[in-house]
């Protein structure tokens, strides 16, 4: 079904109930909560979609205070055989509101948008459901995006191609959980099941970390290598923030998490390891950020409740700073100093 039938549907005013009675190919799932600045940019680059298959658009509202929620419903309103609205009388949190929105999409393939991030390809979904329908041993696919830095108004493009340090493609458990891997979920078309199999609990900080960790567990991920989508950086936001409290928040859910899928697929002694050096590191630049303020002694205060903490951060800092003296001494700068100043130092010995 492409945009034009579409339309065409709701000029003829063909009731809800006929349109909903055809089980949808693919199901968009966005979250919203006060993204009043930025929804109506995303549910338009999901209207946009050219594509020969029916598919809905799956709104969580979860009671804004902005705007949002009367937006929302105009849309509604205007597209009532494709968007639906979930929603409720009072405000339940990102992932409880995750969790019925996720199960009251019926689609085949949920594709995700969050409130403020956008797709900018008409052909996304096509492209991706066909791959999906030709690869079944395929869970998920997603594709190279673009960052938009909402406070400086900046354009950052194809990240997977141009920034690969920050952002690896990483398409195998261990290392998406080591690393605490980002995949765009801006840009994810998956199987139904894929996700609502996921049993998230509702303190969880990042539900698409959790969810990905489930499907490299379990299937294959494939990357489309075209940028279709933009996710946007706000300064304040569930994954970012300027407070040091709400970051250690963060850094301990995602430790929680990482325990908690080391601990379900079986994975290896090292990886624990690695990932509780790493935590406990990010806790070290918390308390030198926070610089003696009560933040900072709390932060102190959990690495003394073990004193195994405070060996791990050291073995840490130790091996990073040797791994930074041996970058340094094996780089050209180094070496060509080095030559320089071997004769001089021979001159001045024999001067002396």
């Amino acid at each position: 079904m492409n945009q034009e039938a579409i339309c065409e549907l709701k000029n003829n005013e063909v009731s809800d109930a006929s349109v909903m009675a055809l089980v949808p190919i693919v199901s968009a799932y966005m979250l919203t909560y006060n993204h009043a600045q930025y929804i109506e940019q995303a549910i338009k680059g999901i209207l946009q979609q050219s594509i020969d298959f029916p598919f809905e658009l799956v709104i969580g509202e979860d009671c804004s205070t902005d705007g949002t929620r009367e937006i929302v419903f105009e849309y509604q309103k205007k597209y009532p055989n494709i968007i639906r609205v979930i929603t409720s009388d009072n405000n339940i949190g990102m992932m409880n509101n995750s969790t019925r929105t996720l199960q009251a999409c019926r689609g085949k393939y949920i594709a995700f948008c969050e409130g403020d991030d956008y797709w900018i390809d008409p052909l996304k979904l096509q492209k991706q459901v066909d791959f999906l329908e030709a690869n079944v041993e395929y869970g998920l696919c997603c594709t190279d995006f673009n960052i938009f830095w909402q406070t400086q108004q900046k354009m950052d493009k194809a990240q997977f191609k141009t920034n690969p340090s920050r952002f690896p493609i990483l398409t195998n458990v261990e290392d998406f959980l080591e690393r605490e891997g980002y995949m765009a979920p801006c840009t994810w078309v998956g199987r139904n099941n894929l996700f609502k199999n996921n049993n998230l609990d509702e303190n969880c900080v990042d539900g698409t970390y959790a969810i990905m960790l489930d499907i490299l567990a379990t299937s294959k991920v494939h990357v489309i290598p075209q940028v279709t989508a933009v996710y946007r950086y706000l300064d304040e936001s569930a994954s970012h923030t300027k407070s040091i409290t709400k970051a250690f928040i963060r850094y301990k859910g995602l430790f929680e998490i990482q325990n908690k899928y080391i601990e379900k697929y079986n994975l290896s002694l090292e990886l624990k390891n690695k990932v509780k050096l790493n935590f406990y590191n990010k806790i070290t630049d918390l308390i030198i950020t926070s610089k003696g303020s009560v933040e900072s002694e709390f932060f102190i205060g959990l690495l003394k409740e073990d004193p195994q903490n405070l060996i791990n951060v050291l073995i840490f800092r130790i091996n990073f700073y040797e791994n930074k003296f041996l970058e340094i001494r094996n780089s050209k700068k180094y070496r060509l100093g080095h030559f320089v100043l071997q004769p001089i130092k021979k001159l001045f010995h024999l001067v002396k």
